[in-house]
C-alpha cells in the first residue's frame, strides 16, 4: 500500500467515469430535492435531476446514519416503478418520479406501503447488535476469507439508497459493499489500514429470509454449474477512509457477472469505496420490484454519489435475469388474485348471508301462517264442544220436564 491522504486515485476515478455515464437521466427525469441530514430541514434545498425522486437512509460503515434526498437512475432499474414509501418502523424509503415529490411537504401525499418486516439472522459474537447468536435487520450477511477459517454473520440495514438491493440473494467477491465487509475481522480495528488480503479475498452473500445465513445461503448444483458461462472479471477495491486512502492490485475472479461498484462522500468528512469483481446469483431468486435486467444504475445525491454495474455476456445469465423479474411479476400477480379471490369470496358468503335470511323470513311467515291456522282449528273445536255441552244441557232439562 502506498497512502495517500485525502485525495482518490485515478483508478478510482477511471472506474467511476464508465459508470456515470452508463446511467445518466433518461429524457424523462424529473427534478429532485437533494441534501443530507440536518441539510434536509433548509428553507433552501439544492436540488439534482434524475429518473427517479428518492429518499432513504445514508448508513455507511464508516460514519454517521443520516437520512438522505436525492435522484436516482438508470437502465437497471425498472419502467414504470409506482411511487411509495415503505417503513421498517424506524425509517422510511420513497421513490417517486414528479417534480420535487420527496420533500417534507409533497411526501405525505405520497402512498404508504405495508409495514417491511424485520428479518431475524444468524449473528457471529461480537457483530452489530447479535445477542445469543441472533441479530434482526432487513437483510441477513454471510461473509467467509476465502483463504483463511474465518467466517463472520451478521444483520444488514439498507445502507444506500436502493442500489444493494439489486444484490440479494447474491455471493460476490470482493464484497459488493463496504457495508457487508464486517471490518474488523480478527484483530483489525477500524482505525488501522485495510490488509490487502481482507479487503480481496472475502467473499459476501447476502440474503432475504428468517436465518436465511445460518450457513452459505446457496450453491450451485454441478448441473448449475455448467450451465454458467463464467465471466473473467478484474476483482480490486479502492478505500478513502479518514484521509488514509487503501488500494489493492488488480487481480482477477471467474463469476455469472461482473460487477462495479462505486460509493463517494465528498467535502468533509471525505469517504469512499470503489470496487469491482466477481458476482454469482441464486438461480431461483426473485428480482426486488424496483429492479429490470439493465445494466447500470446511478444515485446523486448533495455530497453522497453512488453507482452500480452488473455486466455479463453469458447469455444464459441474461436469460435467468429475465426469468427472475417475471418470477416476481407472476408473484405478485398471484397475490393481487388472491386478494381479488378473497375479495369475491367475502362477497359471495355476503349474498349468501342476505339469501338465508331471506328464506328465514319466509319460513317465518310461513310457520307463523301454520301457527296461525292450528290456533283457528282449536277455537273451532273448542266453540264446537261448547255448542254440544249447551245442547246436551238443553236436551235433559227437557227430558225432567216432560217427566
Amino acid at each position: 500500500f502506498s497512502p495517500l491522504r485525502g485525495v482518490m486515485p485515478r483508478s478510482s476515478i477511471s472506474l467511476l467515469l464508465p459508470l456515470f455515464l452508463s446511467s445518466l437521466p433518461s429524457s424523462l427525469a424529473v427534478e429532485c430535492e437533494a441534501c443530507e441530514g440536518s441539510g434536509c430541514t433548509s428553507s433552501k434545498p439544492s436540488y439534482c435531476v434524475g429518473d427517479y425522486c428518492v429518499s432513504s437512509l445514508f448508513n455507511p460503515k464508516w460514519g454517521k446514519s443520516q437520512s438522505v434526498r436525492g435522484c436516482i437512475s438508470g437502465d437497471m432499474l425498472a419502467e414504470g416503478i409506482n411511487a411509495g414509501c415503505e417503513s421498517d418502523g424506524e425509517n422510511e424509503t420513497c421513490i417517486c418520479s414528479t417534480k420535487h415529490c420527496t420533500s417534507r411537504k409533497n411526501k405525505k401525499k405520497l402512498k404508504s406501503e405495508e409495514q417491511r418486516e424485520k428479518i431475524t439472522c444468524s449473528c457471529t459474537k461480537g457483530a452489530k447488535g447479535c445477542d445469543r447468536g441472533k441479530c434482526t435487520g432487513d437483510l441477513c450477511v454471510w461473509t467467509s476469507h476465502i483463504n483463511k477459517d474465518l467466517t463472520v454473520k451478521g444483520c444488514l440495514d439498507y445502507s444506500l439508497p436502493l442500489l444493494e438491493q439489486r444484490a440479494i440473494d447474491s455471493c460476490s467477491l470482493p464484497p459488493i459493499s463496504p457495508s457487508t465487509h464486517f471490518i474488523p475481522l480478527g484483530n483489525i480495528k477500524e482505525q488501522d489500514s485495510l490488509r490487502e488480503s481482507d479487503l480481496l479475498n472475502m467473499e459476501s452473500c447476502i440474503c432475504s429470509t428468517n436465518m436465511c445465513n445460518l450457513k452459505k445461503p446457496f450453491k450451485l448444483t454441478p448441473k448449475e454449474e455448467k450451465l454458467i458461462d463464467v465471466q473473467k472479471c478484474n476483482r480490486s477495491v479502492s478505500a478513502v477512509i479518514k484521509g488514509e486512502n487503501e488500494k489493492t492490485k488488480v487481480k482477477t475472479c471467474l463469476g455469472e457477472f461482473c460487477y462495479k461498484m462505486g460509493v463517494t462522500v465528498k467535502g468533509k468528512g471525505q469517504y469512499s469505496y470503489v470496487a469491482e469483481g466477481c458476482a454469482t446469483f441464486n438461480p431461483e431468486r426473485k428480482m426486488a420490484p424496483l429492479f429490470g435486467t439493465g445494466k447500470c444504475a446511478h444515485y446523486e445525491g448533495k455530497s453522497l454519489v453512488m453507482r452500480s454495474c452488473y455486466e455479463t455476456k453469458d447469455e444464459g445469465a441474461l436469460e435467468r435475469l429475465e426469468n427472475s423479474v417475471t418470477r416476481e411479476e407472476k408473484e405478485e400477480e398471484y397475490e393481487g388474485e388472491q386478494g381479488e379471490n378473497e375479495g369475491e369470496e367475502e362477497e359471495e358468503e355476503e349474498v349468501n348471508g342476505d339469501r338465508r335470511g331471506s328464506d328465514n323470513g319466509k319460513d317465518g311467515k310461513s310457520n307463523g301462517k301454520k301457527e296461525d291456522t292450528k290456533e283457528e282449528r282449536g277455537d273451532e273445536e273448542e266453540g264446537e264442544a261448547v255448542k254440544e255441552k249447551g245442547e246436551k244441557e238443553e236436551k235433559e232439562e227437557k227430558e225432567k220436564e216432560e217427566k
